[in-house]
């Protein structure tokens, strides 16, 4: 298998969710189209020998808090907002 680079950064995911199993099942959700582990498509090196990769991979781990545990809280009273791409939002 061949190694692609990582590095270590922030990523804030904002979820609207019930329950903190909710909230890092909407986290997992939404994160899964960067995971590394996920195979995507099938390469061949200079050895001729065959590999999987994610071209969109930016993690292999995730953890909701991390540094920043307890930085950010949920608010009962926030408006649930749309996101439609390139920054625009719609409130609800």
């Amino acid at each position: 298998m061949k190694e692609s680079e990582m590095s270590h950064f922030t990523v804030l995911v904002a979820v609207t969710a019930d329950s903190p199993e909710e909230a890092e099942t909407a986290v997992s959700e939404a994160l899964r189209p960067f995971d590394a582990s996920l195979e995507v498509e099938e390469l061949t090196d200079e050895d001729g020998e065959t590999y999987w990769r994610n071209p969109q991979a930016h993690w292999d781990w995730w953890t909701i808090g991390g540094s920043w545990r307890g930085t950010f809280q949920a608010r009962i009273d926030a408006k649930k907002t749309r996101h439609h791409g390139a920054g625009a939002s719609v409130s609800e």
